[in-house]
């Protein structure tokens, strides 16, 4: 069920909220949401939770736009790395919990959201990416499609060894750029029948 609704987040579906109260603790997956789907919807904070509804409901509600449009902001003049430790990094779909480590992707569809600026954003910006496989006994590469900007960048199959992908696309100097990554054929535990976890990585 939870890949299905971000599937439905990722396409816009607006009847995902129809009679349907959404709450949830995390900012990041609020913002991603609010990303997509902006005025569309209704956004309050009560008791340290979100709130995310299709019908306005009648609070006396603070505006939560700029919150809601503050994300991680990276300089593109330094060859830097993106510090993924940052809780500003929008975006659903990874497992969080060993940032050291980076970002691990969980299900289908997982996204990021940077505000970027800095001389070498351009419309022939470049970006490197470091990507491995999870499960390293995996006999299968990962089919991995990469969009930015809602543009198709990629489609790269990943294997055992680590992979540095180097991508070029329109950065959006001073403003949010999105990254998407669709996975094909990710596996759990479960697939791999070592584990009654069906979490796909």
């Amino acid at each position: 069920m939870k890949y299905k609704i971000v599937n439905l987040l990722d396409i816009g579906d607006l009847d995902l909220f129809h009679k349907t109260v959404f709450i949830s603790d995390n900012v990041n997956a609020v913002r991603h949401v609010f990303h997509i789907y902006q005025n569309k919807l209704n956004y309050y904070f009560r008791d340290n939770l979100w709130i995310i509804t299709k019908k306005n409901i009648n609070y006396n509600e603070v505006d939560n736009s700029n919150n809601l449009n503050d994300v991680y902001t990276h300089n593109f003049e330094n060859n830097d790395s993106v510090n993924f430790n940052n809780f500003k990094i929008a975006g659903i779909g990874w497992d969080r919990k060993n940032l050291s480590d980076g970002l691990i992707l969980e299900g289908y569809k997982s996204s990021l959201f940077l505000k970027i600026y800095g001389k070498n954003c351009s419309e022939e910006s470049l970006l490197k990416i470091k990507i491995n496989q999870y499960y390293s006994q995996n006999p299968y590469p990962i089919n991995l499609k990469v969009f930015i900007n809602k543009q198709f960048i990629k489609q790269i199959l990943i294997d055992k060894k680590e992979n540095d992908l180097l991508f070029k696309f329109n950065c959006l100097n001073g403003k949010k750029n999105s990254f998407y990554f669709h996975v094909e054929n990710p596996i759990s535990l479960f697939d791999k029948k070592n584990s009654l976890n069906r979490v796909k990585r």
